[in-house]
Parts: structure tokens; sequence; C-alpha cells
């Protein structure tokens, strides 16, 4: 199966560590990751990640385990043979959403944004899987209070009609989180992403039918509110994510993180959990798959 790295932002300025998009994709799969959600964050970077996924599943849609289409200078042919492998099989997902710090963005933005979701769903199903991310972030408060809220109700709306996932950004705001939640009822599918919360935002999260995806913060030695979380979660509502190029996991704090890190992640939650690494990958994979109502996992053609 592979991991999948359930939330990353790889494409535009935020991709800028990378010569070219097909190497953060090499690069994953030289560590056994076989998928990614290129999240958007605005409508610039919605448009740009769906973009980008639709290039990438063009490059990689032609790959096969005998093609050999890695370069293996200064790889060894077991890892050249795993990257290739892995390539061939690489599922591409994204979403289209507005982060709460461009939430003042939303009154003038949410019909672009709509059309966007809908031209994208028309013309490649099953490619654009969730809106988002979304929510509400107090530590900034980049925007105000009363916009964050109406975008991210509006979005709830959105997640609904579209059948699609609603990724949640929440910062310093479990109280409003929890009430926009409750007034406007929780989607289908629903995902806290990078889960900074502690045991009763967890208890509160799953009571909405949540899944809870842990970031590298859960490797940080002072995180040991995040940590008791990832103890107590339920394994079948546990995703995984690196929020590239954001929050590197330990032993990589203070670099641009990247898609390959998300193992990093893994074996870490794994631990927490008494789980080997094989079964906390197969137990991530899964769980994404359905947090995204995903059906076809290898994904990489049109």
């Amino acid at each position: 199966m592979g991991w999948i790295d359930s939330h990353c932002h790889i494409q535009g300025e935020y991709g800028s560590q990378w010569n070219n998009s097909l190497d953060a994709i090499r690069d994953a799969a030289g560590s056994d990751v076989t998928g990614i959600v290129c999240v958007g964050t605005d409508l610039d970077t919605s448009r740009e990640g769906i973009e980008l996924t639709l290039q990438l599943r063009d490059l990689l849609s032609g790959y096969s385990a005998q093609t050999g289409a890695v370069s293996d200078s200064g790889v060894s042919d077991s890892t050249a043979e795993q990257t290739t492998n892995n390539l061939s099989r690489f599922g591409l997902w994204c979403t289209a959403g507005i982060h709460p710090h461009d939430a003042a963005t939303w009154k003038d933005n949410m019909g672009e944004l709509e059309k966007l979701i809908t031209t994208t769903s028309d013309n490649h199903p099953g490619m654009l899987v969730g809106i988002g991310e979304c929510g509400l972030d107090y530590h900034y408060e980049n925007s105000s209070k009363e916009s964050q809220m109406a975008a991210f109700a509006g979005q709830i709306k959105l997640a609904k009609e579209y059948d699609l996932t609603l990724v949640i950004h929440a910062r310093e705001a479990w109280d409003d989180i929890f009430a926009v939640l409750a007034t406007e009822g929780a989607p289908q599918r629903s995902i806290m992403h990078c889960f900074t919360g502690g045991p009763d935002e967890l208890s509160t999260a799953l009571s909405f039918g949540a899944y809870i995806s842990f970031s590298g913060i859960v490797t940080f030695s002072n995180a040991a509110n995040i940590r008791e979380a990832a103890k107590e979660c339920p394994p079948e509502r546990i995703l995984i994510e690196t929020d590239s190029p954001f929050l590197s996991p330990t032993p990589n704090r203070g670099k641009p993180n990247r898609p390959a890190w998300v193992a990093l992640v893994g074996d870490d939650i794994g631990a927490l959990k008494g789980m080997s690494r094989a079964t906390i990958q197969d137990i991530t994979y899964s769980n994404t798959l359905r947090a995204f109502k995903i059906t076809t996992p290898n994904e990489t053609g049109h």
C-alpha cells in the first residue's frame, strides 16, 4: 500500500524548494509514499493545486514498473526499483477552499470557488476530493472572527452540497469550531487537519464523526497533549500528514517539510500506539481513502 500524505502544499510558491513538481513526487516515492492530497488555501492556490494535480497525473500516467522512469544516479538498484514501482501506482488528489487567514475574501470569492469546484468535478471526476482547508484561526486572526465563521459555515454548506470532505483548520478556536459544526450540521466526512488539541478536543471532534489528522507536531517532545490524544484516538479515525512545507517532523525541524517525511509521522504514531510500521501504514492508508471517499486509489491518468 505505502504511505499517503493526507495534507500537503506543493503547488505554486509552496513548492519553490523543488526544481520541478515531479521532484517532490519522486522524493516521496523513494520513501514508500504512494499518494498525496494537495490542499488549497485560497482561490489561487486552489487553482494551482488542481492544475498541478492534472500535470502530475499526466506525467505519471505513462509510468510502469517496467519502464524504469527514474534515474538511478547515486541510488541503489533496489531503491530505484522501489521508487519506480511506487511512481507507477502513485495517487494524486486535491482540494479547494479558503483558509481562515483569507476569510475576509469569502464574500467576493465564494462564487468563483464554487465555479472552480463544479468545473473540476465535472471535467475530472474523483480528482477534487475536499473543501478546504477552512476553519478558524484565532492565533493570528488575520481575518476577523466574524468573517472566519461566515467563511467556515459557507464551506460546510459546499461540502454537503457537493459531497466532498471538509478539511478543517482549527487553531485556538475549538469552542467556535464545534459551535459552527453544531449549528450547520457536520458534513458526512470531515477531517481535523494538523490536530493540535488534547484528549478533550479529540473526544468532541470524534462525536462529530471527524477523522483526526496528525502532523509532524506529534513528534515534538513538547507536544505531550497532542501525543496523548494520538494514543487515545481510535485507529480507524487516524490520518497522517506533513502539511508541507510547514511543520517538519523531528529530526528535520527547521527545514522545509516534504511529503516524503510523512513516514516519520507514521512511525511516531505507530510507536505511540504500539503498532508495527506495516500495521500503521495500512491503517492510515485505508483511513485516508475512506475519509476522502477515494474509490480509485492509484489514479494517475484522466
